[in-house]
């Protein structure tokens, strides 16, 4: 279905990453933009591995024979995105190069979201103010489980407004500024626990924060970290062309002029957690000030190197402002050889004259407008539209996956069990025909117990205490299903599973309770009359069936009961 949509598309726009699975084997994972004629679509094309060298001549040879063996044209292709790796965007030997020969008109991009995160590195003292701020939360959270437990007893005690600090990884965009806010949101209790901290590293980052520039330079990197967060967070999803992204980007330069002036006055509107711990706008540091203009320099040289056309970019955002003298046309006509240049700038004016395409421009957007437009009335400037409009601007699609396999359990985006279930469920019901086949040979019952204990039981209920509490109705339904199946096979009566998973929850309560060493055991406090355990507080009816709530529920249930 997807092969033969993108068959008749007259344009795509493509995005390669390259990475490695648990087996060392490299997997192209490629994705493709288009528009269908009904609405343009972001699909998974191919998922190619690399068992050996990764070279851009052997990626492309890989890309080549697929498109070549899917009936695909990749002279259809009007630009590809990459992650920015020599293989990929070498102007001679790379990848791009070597699409580039087959299909001139391909532009090719380094993911834009990568490139806003490479504008704002870290160097000399800021980076060393950096990593002073994660020495001083890995000698809280890495140095012993027993110090990381007591800081967080700590923060309970202090009614502190966060419950943990937060770790930082360089793979992870926003963890840079997120560990950063809640470093300065804990700094009294930060340095409470460190003043009643006997061991000797903690007087060297007692000292560190107790230093009213180290921490001034540390909320100012929470600051700007937060306004470089808001635009990466901005710059991620689905459905986002290239003029989005490049619009988003070219708004936060002007952003970083404010920021520029909002330190020089002294205001600080911008930079709150500054602001509270400075006393004096004199506290203000060049190194602030020459951050912010590196960032200014960054993001320009960044964009000014795009190779992408601007002007028609302003085209498709809005068609009706555009001014049709100039080299407009001459631009589409490069994007897009097969146009009509005399003709783009015919049909530019009728629908500049038109009113009521105009609002719908306004209500729908452009790229709803666009696939309304009628394709016999304005043939090539909607043509022009479709092919920036298919464009890819980032490897975000790419890089963020619907679900990942975990320790046996699948995982999906959005917490939900039921593709976890579905998988399990479809392994027992293959382990089912096995049993009718032992059945068959009329071994005994005791036989098929043990033999569905050990094939059948034991995947419906691996890790049952992380997932069941959580599963649907219909899921449960699905999964009890498998069991009766099983039972008409045995002629025996079997465990339900929720009886399996209640009996599994309650043993595993009790040798949490039991061990004081358990990183958990905290959460099971007994209430003043010593025979109940108190219960967790649960906002949400998700965190109200996971575990540690149900645990402490089945525990006071048997106490009830005995």
């Amino acid at each position: 279905m997807l092969l033969g949509d993108l068959m008749k598309a007259d344009t795509m726009s493509i995005a390669v990453d390259e990475s490695t699975d648990k087996t060392d084997t490299a997997q192209l994972c490629i994705y493709v933009r288009f528009f269908d004629g009904k609405c343009f679509r972001e699909e998974l094309l191919g998922l190619l591995p690399l068992e050996g060298h990764t070279t851009a001549d052997i990626v492309f040879g890989k890309i080549s024979a697929f498109f070549k063996d899917s009936g695909l044209d990749m002279k259809h292709v009007c630009m590809l995105v990459t992650d920015g790796a020599p293989s990929m965007t070498g102007k001679v030997n790379g990848l791009a190069a070597r699409w580039s020969a087959v299909a001139p008109q391909l532009i090719s991009l380094h993911c834009i979201v990568h490139q806003a995160v490479l504008c704002a590195k870290l160097s000399g003292a800021l980076k060393t103010t950096m990593d002073s701020v994660m020495a001083i939360i890995n000698f809280i959270r890495s140095t012993s489980s027993v110090q990381h437990r007591l800081f967080r007893m700590l923060l309970s005690e202090m009614s502190a407004e966060h419950h943990d600090l937060l770790l930082h990884n360089d793979v992870s965009w926003l963890s840079k500024g997120k560990a950063l806010e809640r470093f300065c949101g804990l700094r009294e209790e930060i340095i409470t626990f460190l003043r009643g901290s006997k061991q000797k590293k903690a007087e060297t980052h007692l000292s560190r924060i107790l230093d009213d520039n180290f921490m001034a330079d540390a909320c100012f990197l929470s600051d700007i970290f937060k306004h470089l967060n808001d635009l990466n967070l901005g710059l991620q999803g689905r459905d986002k062309t290239v003029i989005d992204l490049v619009e988003q980007m070219r708004a936060f330069q002007v952003k970083l002029d404010l920021f520029a002036n909002d330190l020089s006055t002294g205001r600080m509107l911008h930079f709150p957690t500054l602001r509270k711990c400075i006393s004096s706008p004199a506290q203000i540091t060049d190194v602030m000030t020459d951050f912010i203009a590196m960032l200014k320099n960054n993001f320009v040289g960044r964009l000014d190197g795009l190779d992408l056309p601007t002007e028609l970019a302003v085209f498709v955002r809005d068609p009706f402002t555009v001014a049709i003298e100039g080299d407009l046309s001459a631009r589409a006509k490069k994007l897009v050889p097969s146009i009509d240049e005399g003709k783009f700038t015919l049909e530019l004016v009728d629908m500049q004259s038109s009113v009521t395409m105009a609002q719908e421009l306004s209500t729908n957007g452009p790229a709803m407008f666009w696939t309304d437009v009628n394709a016999h009335q304005f043939p090539n400037i909607k043509k022009v539209a479709i092919v920036m409009l298919s464009m890819f601007g980032s490897t975000y699609t790419l890089e963020r996956v619907n679900s990942f396999k975990y320790l046996g359990v699948h995982i999906t985006q959005d917490l939900s069990w039921s593709w976890h279930i579905n998988t399990v469920v479809k392994k027992a019901r293959q382990r089912l025909y096995h049993l009718r086949r032992l059945r068959d040979f009329r071994l005994p019952s005791k036989v098929l117990r043990n033999f569905y204990s050990c094939t059948i039981e034991s995947i419906l209920t691996g890790n049952i205490l992380t997932w069941f509490g959580n599963s649907t109705m219909q899921d449960r339904r699905a999964l009890q299903r498998v069991v009766r199946s099983a039972e008409r096979t045995i002629h025996t009566e079997l465990p339900d599973l929720h009886s399996i998973y209640s009996r599994r929850c309650w043993t595993k309560a009790r040798k949490i309770v039991k061990d004081l060493s358990h990183p958990n055991n905290g959460l099971f406090s007994l209430m003043r009359s010593g025979k109940r355990f108190r219960s967790l507080k649960a906002n949400t009816e998700r965190l109200r069936r996971s575990f540690f709530p149900q645990a402490i529920r089945s525990l006071n249930q048997y106490i009830t009961q005995y």
